[in-house]
């Protein structure tokens, strides 16, 4: 039927209609095919003489015309008509591409040799089309997220020539471009060129690297970097360019030199105070002590220090004092006490102390009081046939009747609330506010009923000083009159206070420096995006882990294992995707290992597992419950559902080898084994 002509496809030219001989070529054999059955073929095929006309087409072709509004015996489109003759003009087969409804079609012309018409091939490349669309928009999302990246991300050739660089980079260190060529060397801190100079090498013999290094920034200040450097191969092996992820860590730098300017502080200030300082861990070992508390104890600091308090003080375990340091340090309980501690020569020394828990373990603060202690004891042996108002310590000495009445007293004047030439036949009530004068008649009364010794406190704000504290003592010294001795201990509860406060301080400092030390040793041996354990953390602990097993005499199985074509599951879902991935199988293994199991992210894809106590058997049971389990994950990519399947190698101590290099080379070995196998696959070492 004579159709509607439509509006002109979009030509190729030469350069584009003709996309190559070996194009042609490729699909000689398909065109020779369709010739051959046109009938059977799902694609459309018809023929076209020089004028346009439709000479013959097969069922598949009807969608098309319909489309065309045309149909066999009846003319083609114009612009198609052109295309036709300038093929049948030329000789040369051409492409053209047309969108029928929501396929699109690459319609082949292919002159027939000494005739005056050619016969037309239709190819259906709607999906490869939506392919190219969203490998487009895949490339564009990780792009953005590579110039959304906070670090520094290069890549170069192997001369240095720049590839590729993110804006965090020019940002960073675009002042080092020279001509398309980094020249970032120039910045490095000098003292640090020989190391990078080495660890450069390396790269090239390992195929990674993490570096540290000082680099000079933007504004002329030295600047922490912390680089991971990949060398990046073609199918062949062969490097061919350099991946740099760079990271300022100057702020991590400056933490770590504050927090060794806070505990050199810390250790300064408990090294030089008078008071004797020491921290003794939960195996009783000293772990700290200062000069004072060496001295305290008759003893050097070196001497002290890594042994047990029951080494230096043989029998210290059956003292009330140890009853107490156990309770603090099991409990985490403060104490305070007076203690009278005897040494090894049997003198004797007394001492208040404070005990409190600390992170280490306890924390003592002492105040020798032996001399102290010592005058007390030769003043009361001297004062023992005194009068009764000396029988406490001699501050300030009241002896009064029943009716409050002053019969004697000894006191300076500055020391009392009233001001008096002298106190003798007055009453206190006269003297002192009411309040006060209730309190002494009604200790008075107390103290000559019962005939105890009466303790108590008050405050009182005395004229010129202020609110002052007192601790008093009342006892009958004689018929109908009582003796008070009253001290002021305004500055020793001031001066107790004070203690307090600052070994809640000391406590406190102690705490952070604690978390700051676990937060650092955590970071330096886990796995930042899956959680596991690092190769770092794998390497210091394997060793360890092989003698206690020849030790107590078990088996150890060590389990290596990646993720079956993760390398083009990168490639085609992108790196973000490829993370979640290996997150989801880290947080498997978490949930697979027993308390003693090591798992770890040995590098890239690859994890390796520790099973102490465990025989083959059981690894290999397990190995295949977390490959199934993986398995069964299903993975939502763009709205399609995918999976991921696990290849593991299995070795053993001591059936394959007591060492552990070769243990892990085993296991690997075995992993390669099962892959070649056909994947999906656990593998024992033979």
């Amino acid at each position: 039927m004579a159709g509607k002509r439509k509006k002109s496809p979009k030509k190729r030219g030469n350069t584009e209609t003709v996309e190559g001989a070996n194009k042609i070529n490729r699909i000689d054999d398909r065109f020779d095919q369709f010739a051959k059955f046109p009938y059977e073929n799902p694609d459309p095929v018809f023929r076209v003489d020089d004028t346009g006309k439709i000479l013959y087409a097969n069922p598949a072709s009807v969608p098309l015309f319909e489309a065309w509004q045309t149909d066999v015996g009846e003319m083609v489109p114009e612009e198609w008509g052109e295309f036709v003759s300038n093929v049948l003009k030329t000789g040369v087969r051409a492409e053209c591409e047309c969108r029928i409804n929501d396929h699109i079609l690459v319609l082949a012309c292919a002159p027939i040799k000494d005739a005056r018409y050619a016969n037309i091939y239709g190819f259906d490349i709607t999906d490869r089309k939506r392919a190219e669309t969203k490998l487009r928009e895949s490339e564009e999302k990780y792009r953005t997220l590579v110039e959304a990246a906070d670090d520094a991300i290069i890549l170069t050739d192997l001369q240095g020539r720049l590839l590729f660089a993110n804006s965090s980079y020019y940002k960073n260190f675009g002042h080092a471009l020279k001509g398309g060529h980094l020249e970032e060397y120039s910045l490095i801190h000098p003292d640090d060129l020989p190391t990078l100079a080495t660890k450069t090498s390396e790269l090239l013999e390992t195929g990674s690297l993490v570096t540290e290094y000082r680099v000079r920034s933007k504004d002329d200040n030295w600047a922490y970097r912390s680089a991971k450097s990949t060398l990046v191969r073609n199918d062949d092996g062969e490097p061919t360019a350099i991946l740099s992820i760079t990271r300022d860590v100057s702020e991590q730098k400056r933490m770590e030199q504050e927090l060794r300017e806070s505990e050199e502080r810390y250790r300064s200030t408990l090294d030089n105070m008078l008071e004797g300082c020491q921290i003794i861990d939960f195996d009783w070992r000293y772990v700290y002590v200062n000069e004072t508390v060496a001295r305290q104890g008759r003893n050097t600091r070196d001497s002290l220090l890594h042994h047990t308090m029951m080494e230096m003080y043989p029998g210290i375990e059956d003292t009330e004092l140890f009853v107490i340091l156990r309770d603090c340090m099991e409990n985490r309980v403060t104490h305070q006490m007076e203690n009278r501690f005897v040494f090894p020569d049997g003198s004797e020394g007394w001492f208040d102390l404070s005990i409190q828990p600390v992170p280490e373990g306890i924390f003592i603060l002492s105040i020798d009081k032996t001399k102290h202690k010592q005058a007390e004891n030769a003043l009361r042996e001297s004062e023992a046939h005194a009068q009764a108002m000396l029988h406490a310590v001699p501050d300030l000495i009241f002896r009064m009747d029943r009716d409050g009445i002053f019969l004697d007293y000894k006191a300076e004047v500055e020391d009392l609330y009233f001001q008096a030439d002298t106190l003798l036949g007055k009453r206190n009530r006269d003297m002192v506010p009411p309040e006060f004068a209730d309190l002494i008649e009604k200790q008075i009364d107390i103290t000559l009923e019962t005939g105890a010794l009466q303790n108590f406190e008050y405050q009182l704000d005395v004229p010129g000083r202020g609110v002052r504290d007192y601790e008093a003592r009342m006892t009958v010294s004689g018929e109908d009159e009582v003796t008070a001795i009253v001290r002021d201990v305004t500055d020793s509860k001031l001066a107790e206070m004070k203690l307090v406060e600052a070994n809640k301080l000391l406590e406190e400092q102690l705490g952070e420096i604690k978390i700051l030390k676990d937060v650092l040793q955590e970071q330096a041996i886990r796995d930042s995006l899956t959680g596991l354990f690092n190769r770092r953390y794998l390497d210091e602990t394997l060793d360890r882990e092989l003698a206690r097993a020849q030790r107590e005499n078990y088996p150890v199985c060590v389990l290596m294992m990646d993720i079956d074509g993760f390398k083009g599951f990168n490639d085609t879902y992108g790196h973000k995707v490829g993370d979640q991935v290996l997150v989801m199988l880290g947080s498997l293994l978490q949930d697979h290992v027993r308390k003693g199991d090591i798992a770890c992210r040995y590098g890239g894809d690859e994890f390796v597992l520790i099973f102490p106590d465990a025989h083959v058997e059981d690894a290999l049971r397990r190995a295949k419950e977390i490959g199934a389990q993986f398995k069964s994950i299903d993975l939502q990519i763009d709205n399609v559902q995918s999976n991921a399947t696990l290849s593991i190698g299995i070795s053993a101590y001591p059936e394959h080898s007591d060492n552990w290099e070769e243990l892990l080379k085993f296991a690997d070995d075995t992993l390669y084994r099962a892959k070649e196998a056909g994947r999906d696959l656990v593998y024992i070492w033979d």
